[in-house]
């Protein structure tokens, strides 16, 4: 909570009371410090715009742990298989050693593809892993999976064999090569690395010759093609699917047809330019009918581009632009370091913006809610690389772990262990703007403050109130409250905490220069 003040002699003191409601509109790095919109905060980490308030981040804890190698797991893959029973349903992770399978928790991971044998690509530097994946559906409707990294090619998982095999069947490009895969109208798409063309395949085929189509001659600012989208709008002739291709330099040229062979079925409908994007290949998602691309001037919305809006120059009411400022710092210093990654997560309601790991060590994701259009800082989470499956964000961390979001507290471990020992809590903190409740003049000083909260344990939070634009966060020195719960035939009568599952409400009553921050 934040106050401006003016002091003036002469002026009796009175004590009046205010209601600060939860800066709910999330973190708006372009507001004002002196008497900003309430409805935003300068800064929230851990604590995110949610209906009816701001809500703590889900914690995580330990999945599956042993996928080996040097990086880390680097990329999270989901499978969805066509059994309404979940039985071909996979989860995979991926290191510089290869492909492991972690769909069951606390299994032991199983090497499913090693990259170090040479019909795999035999490389296994600290770059290998690294990579995209795309699922494809045939007419017959087998599902497959792709995946694709800039050191080991291109690889094709099958839910009939459960298997990830080499996809060799592929010719025209060098398959060893294949950095990049998507698919567009049926069609599979590809990048060889370094290269400013894509390849195709003929539609709902998985084999075979692939035509090459060439885009660097139409990259103004040069450099190679990073990545291809495909993005669902109405273009004025209907809805369609167009292709979208993106430079490393920035350029975004925009297709319309179906058939790149064809001049007369296939042609540029746009061209733009975003800035230099991020590092690897998880540059962009697509969230309902719109394409969000994360360059150097921030995360970038491709319903305003193509409605004339220059990428430097968004419009003050851009929600990707409320923290463009912030991520445009962090990329002028972390634009090519490994660990950008822009995703929707549909089952949270968020766009989950990952960043690379800091000099100090430290973790930050940016969080955008779809539904409150408001974003907030998730921080203290050790990811590498992240995907949603069955409704719940999967994370790979340096250690080889792989880790789901879904507990109250972080870092809850597999080995055994005493439960109230098992995790740490989730440290938050929020600082609204400065206000000075229409009175510019007058001296104030906070005496009390209630802050509200709703949970299912009491939280243990330290309140203090800021002046004179005083940005910095309180350490939290409130004493944790007993969170263990107690379960009837094991736990000690008096000695345990007994409660439901259900929130309640607290309002600890806090005095002198105590508030919630």
């Amino acid at each position: 909570m934040g106050f401006s003040r003016q002091s003036f002699n002469g002026v009796r003191q009175t004590s009046k009371s205010n209601v600060v409601p939860a800066p709910i509109g999330g973190v708006d790095a372009r507001t004002v410090l002196a008497g900003g919109n309430p409805l935003y905060c300068i800064y929230a980490f851990n604590l995110l715009p949610n209906e009816y308030g701001m809500r703590v981040r889900n914690g995580y804890r330990e999945w599956a742990i042993g996928c080996d190698g040097v990086t880390g797991v680097t990329a999270i893959i989901p499978f969805g298989g066509n059994d309404d029973d979940a039985a071909n349903d996979r989860l995979f992770a991926v290191t510089n050693l290869g492909i492991w399978n972690v769909t069951v928790n606390e299994a032991t991971p199983t090497l499913v593809l090693d990259f170090s044998l040479p019909e795999n690509g035999g490389d296994i530097t600290q770059n290998a892993g690294r990579g995209v994946y795309t699922y494809f559906t045939t007419d017959a409707g087998v599902e497959l999976l792709y995946y694709a990294d800039s050191i080991n090619g291109l690889f094709q998982y099958s839910e009939t064999t459960d298997t990830w095999v080499r996809a060799d069947t592929i010719t025209g490009p060098d398959v060893t090569t294949i950095n990049f895969v998507m698919v567009h109208k049926n069609q599979l798409w590809m990048i060889e690395r370094n290269s400013t063309s894509a390849w195709y395949l003929p539609q709902a085929t998985i084999g075979g010759a692939a035509d090459e189509f060439i885009f660097g001659s139409k990259f103004k600012h040069g450099a190679n093609l990073a990545g291809l989208f495909s993005w669902t709008i109405d273009g004025g002739a209907g809805v369609d699917d167009y292709l979208v291709a993106v430079s490393r330099a920035g350029d975004v040229i925009l297709y319309r047809g179906n058939d790149p062979s064809s001049a007369d079925d296939w042609g540029l409908t746009g061209q733009w330019f975003i800035g230099s994007i991020a590092a690897g290949q998880r540059f962009g998602t697509q969230e309902g009918g719109n394409l969000h691309l994360l360059s150097i001037y921030g995360l970038t919305s491709l319903d305003e581009i193509v409605n004339g809006v220059d990428g430097k120059n968004l419009k003050s009411e851009s929600e990707d632009d409320k923290i463009a400022i912030v991520i445009r710092q962090a990329m002028e210093q972390y634009r090519t370091d490994r660990g950008w990654q822009v995703n929707y997560i549909p089952a949270l309601g968020q766009i989950l913006i990952n960043s690379p790991q800091r000099s100090n060590n430290e973790f930050i994701q940016y969080a955008y809610s779809t539904t409150i259009k408001g974003w907030g800082f998730w921080r203290e989470v050790p990811m590498l690389r992240f995907d949603e499956w069955n409704g719940k964000v999967f994370f790979g961390d340096g250690d080889g772990r792989v880790l789901v979001m879904d507990t109250f507290l972080d870092n809850v471990l597999i080995t055994p262990i005493p439960d109230e020992f098992n995790g740490s809590p989730i440290n938050f903190s929020v600082l609204t703007t400065f206000q000075h409740y229409n009175e510019p003049s007058l001296y104030k000083r906070g005496k009390f403050v209630r802050p509200q909260f709703v949970s299912k344990d009491q939280p243990a939070a330290t309140c203090q109130f800021r002046y004179d634009y005083d940005l910095r966060q309180v350490m939290n020195t409130a004493i944790l409250p007993n969170a263990s719960v107690g379960f009837w035939d094991a736990s000690l009568w008096d000695a345990a905490l007994w409660g439901g599952s259900d929130p309640n409400g607290f309002a600890p009553l806090s005095g002198d220069r105590k508030s919630v921050v």
